[in-house]
């Protein structure tokens, strides 16, 4: 493809100058990239883990491309992939922690209004009234559940019914869908509940959560991140920070500051992983020293890098 004027340059100088930076992101990939998960320590059932393992490895990749696009300079891309990268650990928190709450509740319907005609439901993680305890406490194979169970009701209900409105498409969605069991629906369907059926097939997630929500379900560093940089990429995945656009080559602290929002999340999803999972002492060692270093590079490359 056509370079833009003086990018291989750029990108060459830019790579010299923060190779300690890249060489660390680098670090904690292959580290987690080779972390096998036959573990004997975990409480999960053993079809939550390969389901855990399934999502970690998704999250691996997109750490990868992150840093790849970072390399390159498309910091905006980057920051793109970045979101996507912080929404799948929180499917990945939302599958290993050992304490998933949510409360689930009907929905009243208003004063004045007429009945509902059919049950309807609510998940939340807080509720007026309602002080969220262990019955609450959502079991990893319910999780997992959940999971499955949403993915399967967007194929069947809603997932592929824009694509099938293209004329040269729909032929296929009929015959597609011809191939979903709908005997499975229904086994779903009595696996999860009445509530949480109608919870899914009326959310855009498998929680029934906001994104914010789900990120404080997963904790407190998850919250932070959200708080301090979900925004500002998804002005970005929506297209409307158009100063982005006017960035060609980014400068080494436009660079920096897009490859070490992911760099920490990446090491905030491991130490949950080994927390939550456990993987043994080899792996609080090697993140023992990833965090050591972390400091290192804070000190001696972003602190030096002109605002």
């Amino acid at each position: 493809m056509l370079r833009y004027l003086g990018e291989d340059e750029h990108v060459r100088e830019v790579g010299e100058r923060l190779e300690p930076l890249f060489s660390f992101a680098e670090a904690i990939y292959n580290l987690w990239a080779q972390q096998g998960w036959e573990v004997n320590t975990h409480p999960m059932p053993e079809e939550c883990v390969q389901l855990g393992s399934l999502m970690n490895t998704q999250a691996l990749r997109l750490f990868r491309s992150v840093v790849e696009q970072v390399r390159r300079c498309e910091t905006y891309t980057a920051t793109i992939l970045s979101r996507t990268l912080f929404e799948t650990f929180l499917a990945v928190a939302f599958l290993v922690k050992k304490d998933i709450r949510i409360i689930v509740e009907p929905i009243r319907s208003k004063p004045g209004s007429p009945p509902a005609t059919t049950a309807k439901y609510i998940a939340k993680i807080r509720s007026k009234g309602v002080k969220r305890t262990r019955k609450h406490l959502l079991s990893y194979q319910l999780r997992m559940l959940l999971f499955q169970a949403y993915d399967y009701f967007w194929l069947q209900k809603t997932g592929l019914n824009g694509v099938a409105k293209h004329p040269d498409m729909s032929g296929r969605v009929r015959q597609f869908k011809r191939t979903l069991d709908p005997a499975l629906l229904q086994r779903y369907e009595q696996a999860i509940g009445p509530e949480w059926t109608y919870i899914l097939k009326n959310s855009d997630n498998y929680a029934g959560l906001s994104v914010a929500d789900r990120a404080r379900m997963a904790g407190k560093s998850f919250s932070r991140w959200y708080e301090a940089l979900y925004p500002s990429q998804s002005r970005a995945v929506h297209g409307i920070d158009i100063h982005h656009h006017f960035i060609v080559l980014p400068s080494d602290s436009q660079v920096a500051s897009t490859l070490w929002p992911a760099i920490n999340l990446m090491l905030i999803h491991i130490k949950q992983l080994q927390d939550c999972i456990g993987f043994g002492p080899d792996v609080n060692t090697a993140l023992d020293s990833l965090l050591r270093k972390r400091i290192w590079i804070a000190d001696n490359v972003l602190a030096r890098l002109p605002t």
